[in-house]
């Protein structure tokens, strides 16, 4: 049972008092460490398969079919990441109840729960109701889903060894991207199979998506529940009392740490500004039909698959810094990259550089998604990272957050702008005009994006991480590794 804290309400402070018991904690066994890896992976499955199908074109799909409006539509997508504020009162919660994996299973399953609603859309008479109670439903769901996140990150701090991040993060987001796409897929022909059939009862078929996400989701807590954690003494050497704004306070006095949540925070903004909108741009603007589209994404999914491994040996070998210092300005010249596409309906002439810029963003967001989330821990104190981890998850939900929102009155306002830079040249025959620059609509947008991705990497020149090597000893490693099966087959050819 976990031994809770005593809470003091403090009339004379604002923040609420927490005694916390302060004792030794006694580390796993090799066995039990393996098993703990074992069960997180085991996790991993089913929390994706529950991203997957309860988020994406399948929240936004049963959003269309209620006939929800694009502010609506927005919301949604913002929803997840602004969820991740409740991080800030689950410190609390960690401090008063010392076994983080107990409250992360418990919250898991009331998140997976509020599922319920989303399965019972159909059956809402009112459409105004439906939107209502699915925003609601989706609202709690994510919220109790961050306050297990931030207990599940405070027991990988304990759990997995720091050597051992890159590769544990490695396996599991490379597990997590072919599960989102071979569930996309499947998921996606169902609906059009369905839809097909019987197209007045297109609803039906996402409740029955969301019915597999709530049955999956639930079997899912079973592996939390025997995660073995650091066990702690019985008796406490010492009590004192921290007062939940004091613990906030840390990570902003730690110069280092603080550094980091400031490129996190721009960093988060800059390329939720552009990212969630290349899907957008496909459509409206190069008049992609919904397949060529998917299939894009497919690709980047399988670029960021095959890599994602090869990164986290580097993060390992080396640093997350050093890593996020190639794999970050490939991201934002792939925002870039889009500008260079002409607007046209053309595919043939814009789908060989949409396809090329879409396996870069695969490949670069594979090391940009792995070594953000190992440089936290591991700048993070070994004891007691609650706070900071909690405090990094917030600045970094809120920038994802607000960065679609903003993204959207940035697109709106520049619809109407052009930026064009003419060499103009006489001559006895005439003039001769030359359009060397050319910017309107989305090219503004994903330039703005560029510049704050920028930004963001002087921010993170100034972060401290033990094992940084120069960006070329990475490139290297990156291209050697990358060539080495084709060194091979060479060879065995030559042979």
């Amino acid at each position: 049972m976990p031994q809770s804290a005593h809470y003091h309400k403090d009339a004379s402070r604002i923040s609420p008092k927490l005694e916390v018991v302060s004792s030794k904690p006694q580390g796993l066994s090799e066995h039990e460490r393996e098993s703990a890896l074992s069960l997180m992976h085991r996790d991993s499955f089913y929390t994706q398969t529950v991203t997957t199908l309860t988020t994406g074109i399948f929240l936004t799909g049963i959003a269309l079919q209620l006939k929800a409006p694009n502010f609506i539509i927005g919301l949604l997508v913002a929803i997840p990441a602004l969820t991740q504020l409740l991080q800030l009162p689950a410190i609390a919660l960690l401090n008063r109840y010392r076994s983080r994996q107990n409250i992360c299973a418990w919250a898991t399953l009331l998140s997976r729960l509020f599922l319920m609603p989303l399965i019972l859309m159909p059956f809402i008479p009112s459409t105004q109701l439906a939107l209502g109670v699915l925003i609601l439903s989706y609202i709690c769901h994510n919220g109790l889903a961050a306050i297990s996140f931030c207990a599940w990150n405070s027991l990988v701090k304990d759990v997995v060894p720091s050597e051992r991040l890159g590769s544990f993060f490695s396996r599991k987001l490379a597990f997590n991207a072919l599960v989102a796409i071979v569930l996309s897929l499947l998921g996606g022909y169902f609906i059009d199979y369905w839809s097909h059939y019987l197209p007045n009862a297109t609803s039906w078929g996402y409740s029955l998506i969301f019915t597999l996400a709530f049955l999956i989701g639930l079997l899912g807590v079973r592996p939390l529940q025997r995660i073995p954690e650091p066990r702690v003494s019985n008796l406490p050497e010492k009590v004192q009392e921290i007062s939940i704004l004091s613990m906030l306070k840390q990570p902003i006095k730690d110069k280092n740490f603080r550094q980091m949540l400031l490129f996190m925070g721009c960093w988060n903004f800059s390329i939720n500004l552009a990212a969630p909108f290349f899907a957008v741009y496909m459509l409206t603007m190069l008049k992609y039909p919904m397949a060529l589209v998917t299939g894009l994404t497919i690709a980047s999914q399988v670029a960021n698959l095959i890599f994602v491994k090869l990164w986290g040996k580097l993060a390992d070998r080396f640093s997350n810094k050093s890593v996020l210092s190639v794999a970050a300005p490939l991201f934002i010249l792939c925002i870039l990259g889009w500008t260079f596409i002409p607007y046209t309906d053309n595919i043939q002439l814009t789908f060989p550089t949409a396809l090329v810029t879409h396996l870069f963003l695969g490949i670069a967001s594979a090391g940009v998604n792995l070594a953000i989330g190992n440089i936290a821990l591991k700048l993070a104190p070994e004891k007691k990272p609650d706070a900071f981890l909690a405090v990094n998850g917030m600045v970094a939900s809120v920038a994802a957050g607000l960065a679609p929102i903003f993204g959207g009155l940035f697109a709106d306002y520049f619809s109407h702008q052009e930026l064009s830079l003419v060499l103009q040249w006489h001559c006895a025959k005439g003039n001769l005009y030359f359009k060397t620059l050319d910017f309107q609509y989305w090219d503004f947008f994903f330039v703005l994006a560029f510049i704050l991705g920028l930004v963001a990497l002087t921010m993170l020149s100034r972060v401290q991480e033990h094992g940084e090597v120069r960006k070329r000893v990475i490139v290297h490693q990156l291209v050697s590794e990358t060539a080495r099966p084709f060194t091979k087959l060479y060879q065995f050819m030559r042979d």
